[in-house]
């Protein structure tokens, strides 16, 4: 039976995508973060509550957009850093800031991406209005020599077959 918190589930959907973005088994990824396959198995499948800094490694790692972590609700266990020991307030504060860097390279990606899309978009565009007016030139020629040719057909005179 399985044993998955509907509470950890985006977590761990996001940590899977993460990880097979790169291309990496659990055991490659388990590696590089210094835990357990076991620890990410849990993680991915949503057994247990991946700790910020995990996610904060697991994005690193893999260059994906971190996930967004819901505060902790009042009576929550709260998350545990990597050697599983309560994380202090100035642990909270590191893994916190962290965390903030990695979205703010996050959206500064994002909006680069944004401008290079603008930038295509406006590229594409303008080479639609190019094959447009090159559809128009083909067109004019082709039926200008077409004309001729039509003219040049019927100004021949007719010869007639004999039997």
């Amino acid at each position: 039976m399985s044993k998955e918190n509907p509470q950890y589930m985006t977590t761990s959907l996001w940590a899977k995508a993460a990880r097979k973005s790169m291309k990496l088994t659990q055991k490659d990824l388990a590696e590089r973060l210094k835990i357990s396959k076991k620890s990410l198995e849990n993680y991915e499948s949503g057994r247990i509550d991946m700790p910020m800094a995990t996610a904060i490694k697991i994005a690193t790692i893999c260059e994906f957009p971190p996930p967004v972590f819901n505060p902790i609700q009042e009576g929550q266990p709260q998350n545990r850093d990597v050697k599983g020991d309560k994380a202090g307030d100035k642990g909270i504060e590191i893994t916190t800031a962290k965390y903030i860097s990695l979205l703010e390279r996050t959206v500064e990606l994002q909006r680069w991406q944004i401008e290079e899309l603008k930038v295509g978009k406006e590229k594409f565009k303008a080479l639609g209005e190019k094959i447009k007016t090159l559809k128009k030139e083909f067109n004019t020629r082709l039926g200008t020599r077409l004309a001729t040719e039509l003219k040049k057909i019927l100004a021949k005179p007719k010869t007639s077959k004999k039997k």
